[in-house]
């Protein structure tokens, strides 16, 4: 029977392969529907859900964006952050994978998991500001609520890896 510290390794490993993965999926939705995501961007950055009916007045109205390249640049953004995200993990997940087969100590796969969780960390915490300023808070709640708890499953992720 295997040891406590061997199955623990183990379910580090298959966190961070399934977060891996997870991440992966969530890079090729956002390539594959580039223009749908764009689009959902660009209706947050242009606060058109604060002016439909029942429209609410507001003084951050001001702070709406309409231009479309405004949601290109962010998507990019968020692309780039979530990719580098996938790689780190899926680095992460090899190493831990070659410490389970191996007497290798798990500190590389550790390293390159912390690190693309805290990435993972700063998406959310870039579309929660983001959102944020363009109060979509007032007509977004699941969004936010979605958001919010992202941040806090990558943060118990980061918890477990490192525990």
């Amino acid at each position: 029977m295997p040891d406590l510290p061997s199955a623990i390794l183990l379910f580090k490993t298959m966190l961070v392969g399934g977060l891996a993965l997870w991440s992966a999926i969530t890079v090729l939705n956002n390539i594959r529907d580039f223009r749908g995501a764009v689009g959902a961007i660009a209706r947050t950055l242009a606060m058109t859900p604060l002016k439909e009916e029942p429209a609410i007045p507001t003084p951050l109205l001001r702070r709406a964006l309409h231009s479309g390249s405004w949601s290109v640049l962010a998507l990019a953004g968020i692309l780039m952050m979530q990719a580098l995200a996938t790689v780190l993990l899926g680095f992460g997940a090899v190493e831990l994978i070659h410490a389970c087969l191996s007497a290798a100590a798990p500190a590389r796969g550790i390293w390159f998991s912390t690190a693309g969780l805290g990435v993972m960390v700063l998406v959310w915490l870039s579309m929660m500001s983001g959102g944020l300023w363009f109060a979509y808070w007032i007509r977004q709640g699941e969004l936010q609520l979605t958001q919010i708890a992202l941040l806090v499953m990558t943060i118990v992720a980061a918890l477990a890896v490192n525990a």
